[in-house]
């Protein structure tokens, strides 16, 4: 089982509210609303990313940030053999050593504290930072509600693919109770960002599109509805729904949408978010971190 070893507190003057639009009447249920935005810290390039922008984004609703920082058990257990050895970048080999391990997993969490307290005491937010031992998936999705927004950092590196979604990403991403946004280490931050909805045909389109409609701040436009669909029926709810919420939005008919078609129309179009559903149908588990890992931005994926 997972262990919690310790939890920081601070206190700023949010208000812990939340902004959320109204549901249309005879549309899916309205989704939760968000009262946490939870970020997962490491100290990496990558999580600090993610928590600068999980703090803008808890400013601006009015709501709690939490991190967590997990110390992963298995990679202690295992400096705990005498055989137990990691290979440098260079290619060094070098004895792993359990206290230098623990000593600079606590080096880690208190620079990860201290970048949280920056951030949100610069936002005057109410804030948490829980230390855990554990696996870092399980322990993410023990204290994950559906009522949070868990924002994540890409991390791994290939050289052949460049930068790459980790498994901890993956796992996160297809099972977390609430909505996941992958960040990218330059996520836009402009005054109007051109968002995308990746959704299906139907009645899962009116849900995709609510849980995206609840989810778009301010600052984000919805310019894009993307659905694999010819049949002009099964996508009539949704250009009403369209028609009555974001008439601005262009819906376009995609019949053989892949990976590789929603990353070009991506790039054409300009958009700089995409938003899809866990469930759409031509998203198997290795379709979501393929297209994930394809983009180039932030991407939200909801339950």
């Amino acid at each position: 089982m997972d262990e919690s070893i310790e939890t920081v507190c601070g206190n700023g003057s949010g208000n812990g509210s939340n902004n959320g639009g109204e549901p249309g009447a005879g549309h899916p249920p309205t989704p939760p609303r968000l009262h946490r935005v939870v970020v997962l810290l490491d100290a990496s390039r990558a999580s600090l990313a993610a928590l600068e922008l999980a703090a803008d984004c808890a400013a601006r609703r009015g709501a709690e940030l939490l991190a967590l920082f997990v110390e992963e058990k298995d990679l202690l257990r295992c400096a705990g053999y005498p055989w137990a050895q990691e290979i440098g970048l260079s290619g060094t080999v070098r004895k792993i050593e359990a206290s230098e391990l623990e000593a600079a997993m606590r080096d880690r969490a208190a620079a990860a504290q201290a970048a949280l307290a920056r951030a949100a005491d610069g936002r005057l937010l109410k804030w948490q930072l829980q230390v855990t031992r554990g696996r870092v998936a399980p322990a993410t999705l023990a204290i994950t509600r559906a009522d949070d927004l868990l924002l994540l950092g890409r991390v791994g590196y290939a050289r052949a693919r460049g930068l790459r979604i980790g498994s901890t990403v993956q796992v996160l991403a297809l099972e977390a109770p609430g909505p996941v946004i992958v960040c990218t280490e330059t996520s836009a931050r402009a005054a109007a960002v051109r968002t995308a909805v990746l959704a299906e045909p139907g009645t899962a389109g009116l849900e995709t599109l609510t849980r995206a409609h609840h989810l778009f701040e301010a600052h984000e436009r919805l310019s894009t509805v993307l659905v694999n669909a010819t049949d002009e029926a099964a996508v009539a709810p949704l250009r009403q729904w369209l028609t009555a919420h974001h008439p601005q939005a262009q819906l376009l008919h995609v019949p053989h949408l892949s990976d590789e078609v929603i990353a070009h129309l991506v790039e054409e179009r300009g958009i700089e978010k995409l938003l899809f559903s866990r469930r759409h149908p031509l998203l198997a588990e290795g379709l979501v971190c393929d297209l994930v890992e394809r983009l180039r931005i932030p991407v939200t994926i909801v339950p």
